[in-house]
């Protein structure tokens, strides 16, 4: 097994610490001592319990010491056998997916995000014993952009579960915003039998090269046969992110204090109105959609927190972003207040979503600016001299939507003070205090948006 391990790990430019475990009675395994092998190229701590008479063991203190090592260095820490090392018929086999949710859950991924299906089952079979907390979205898309929300908010890779054929196709248009974005995701789907992929026999869930798809829109796609393939490949995809400098920022206060005085007031109004939010509820985390006051405040706005800012109005630019990755957000940081900021339109890509975060009781206040249709598009193709078709769908009643869902929902003018009101108030305090999420719509006259 060691050796297996040993060559694995050498082709991917890791190290191991290996840690032989004696059969002597009073022998002891000091945590310390396992410290002071590893070198800065360590990536992974492996506990050999060999085969013997005496049956060596480790207790539940030495994991634990072991395990604590392992964090403070973000090692991964592989025993030979989980939850049985004095078991004296030696290491049992142990399935692709115990084996997977088992690394995944030593590497410190705490959440995963997914609905299961006849095809991952043996994936719920290892997460039933693991610590890792399962969130079931609406739509495989919504679990991707969870896992989205996720990352960014915490800074650790989002991971998903979802299952061949459509689960797959339904993940990718958030797994292209997430590469986009460069934002670190994985996403474990299965897959048909294998002696029966790409000879089209119309099994259930077939892709005629779902391979081939995912290697379009992630860095790596890589197919997996055994317990043993799985750890380099997530040593590599899990590896942490190098950190990029940023522009400098007196200069960039200056540029945008200066393009700031430009700004048509329909513009810096809306800027003033995400000001608010920052403002009223300082270190929040702020999620927006493609939405008009996401535009204007990406140009001209300045956060008061990492972390605390971002969406999906950039890049790949998606529809129904902010619902479920402010889920994320918040499941990645409990301790800080979330904001999701979506317009009606996009709002009606993920609504469903929005039960997901009822379900899981979390605090998020999802505030809807309701222009009554796709209002940036529209001006867009006024611009153009281009009558407006297409742009004009009428929003549902989220009144109605908040009370279906068993949200309080507030209506609030479209002015600084009456958001900053509404923010401050006692509904607003109680559902954060109740642990439930709050709908906070504004409607802005679509003449006047």
């Amino acid at each position: 097994m060691y050796a297996t391990y040993a060559s694995v790990m050498a082709s991917t430019g890791a190290k191991m610490v290996r840690v032989p475990l004696l059969a002597a009675d009073n022998f002891r395994i000091q945590a310390a001592d396992i410290e002071k092998k590893i070198t800065a190229g360590t990536s992974l701590i492996f506990l050999n319990t060999p085969h013997n008479p005496t049956g060596a063991v480790l207790t539940e203190q030495d994991i634990t010491d072991i395990g604590a090592v392992a964090k403070k260095h973000d090692l991964w820490l592989l025993p030979m056998q989980k939850k049985t090392m004095g078991n004296r018929q030696g290491h049992n086999r142990i399935s692709v997916g115990k084996a997977l949710v088992q690394y995944l859950e030593n590497r410190g991924i705490s959440v995963v995000f997914g609905i299961p299906g006849v095809h991952t089952l043996a994936l719920y079979r290892g997460l039933e014993q693991a610590a890792i907390r399962h969130v079931t979205p609406r739509h495989e898309q919504g679990a991707g952009f969870m896992a989205d929300g996720y990352a960014r908010a915490s800074g650790k890779p989002g991971a998903a579960f979802v299952i061949t054929g459509p689960g797959v196709t339904n993940i990718l248009t958030a797994t292209g915003q997430a590469l986009a974005d460069s934002i670190p995701m994985l996403v474990v789907s299965s897959v048909n039998a294998a002696d029966s992929l790409g000879k089209g026999l119309g099994h259930l869930h077939e892709l005629p090269d779902q391979q081939g798809i995912c290697k379009k829109l992630f860095l790596r796609s890589e197919h997996i046969h055994t317990a043993r393939d799985i750890l380099p490949l997530l040593i590599q995809g899990l590896a942490p992110v190098a950190e990029t400098g940023t522009w400098g920022e007196h200069t960039a206060k200056t540029v945008c204090s200066k393009a700031r005085a430009e700004l048509p007031p329909g513009y810096g109004h809306m800027v003033e109105m995400v000001e608010t939010i920052r403002d009223t509820m300082p270190g929040s985390i702020i999620v927006g959609d493609s939405t008009q006051p996401v535009y204007a405040a990406n140009l001209y706005y300045g956060h008061d927190n990492p972390r605390g800012w971002f969406n999906a109005a950039t890049g790949f630019g998606t529809l129904g972003y902010a619902i479920p990755a402010a889920i994320g957000a918040c499941l990645a940081d409990p301790g800080r207040p979330v904001v999701c900021i979506t317009g009606d339109g996009g709002a009606q890509f993920t609504l469903p979503e929005m039960m997901t975060a009822r379900d899981e009781s979390l605090p998020v206040v999802f505030l809807i600016w309701n222009n009554f249709g796709f209002k940036e598009i529209a001006d867009a193709m006024a611009d153009a001299d281009i009558t407006p078709i297409g742009c004009c769908q009428r929003p549902p009643d989220f009144q109605d939507i908040a009370r279906a869902y068993g949200m309080p929902y507030v209506k609030c003018h479209n002015t600084v003070s009456d958001l900053a009101g509404t923010l401050k108030s006692g509904t607003l305090k109680s559902h954060a205090d109740s642990q439930q999420p709050v709908v906070i719509e504004i409607q802005i006259p679509y003449r006047d948006s």
